[in-house]
């Protein structure tokens, strides 16, 4: 109950940072900390025992989406930037995900 508590609360607080994410402004610094902020809620979500791949493939998505609003924002610079910081971040804080995600070592 505990784990579905924290998987919920997630969820909840992923939505929030994702909504503000697509309305920052679209340079790219801002774009770089909103894919930081999304790679720390993939991460929550990983860490959760046992790990809830449901979640988890919801959070990514939710990553996905927040660089979609990019795109169609025309802002194809920050959605760049977004995507690049995304697997960076990801790549440097859990690089097993990261290698399953993008294909990376």
């Amino acid at each position: 109950m505990k784990n579905l508590l924290k998987l919920i609360i997630v969820a909840l607080v992923a939505i929030v940072f994702a909504t503000s994410c697509s309305e920052q402004s679209k340079k790219n610094k801002e774009a770089r900390e909103c894919a930081r902020q999304v790679v720390e809620m993939v991460l929550a979500v990983d860490t959760v025992q046992p790990v809830d791949s449901f979640a988890l493939e919801r959070a990514i998505l939710m990553a996905k989406a927040v660089e979609s609003e990019y795109v169609l924002s025309g802002d194809k610079e920050a959605a760049e930037a977004f995507r690049e910081a995304f697997e960076e971040a990801l790549s440097e804080r859990k690089p097993d995900l990261a290698a399953q995600l993008f294909g990376t070592k």
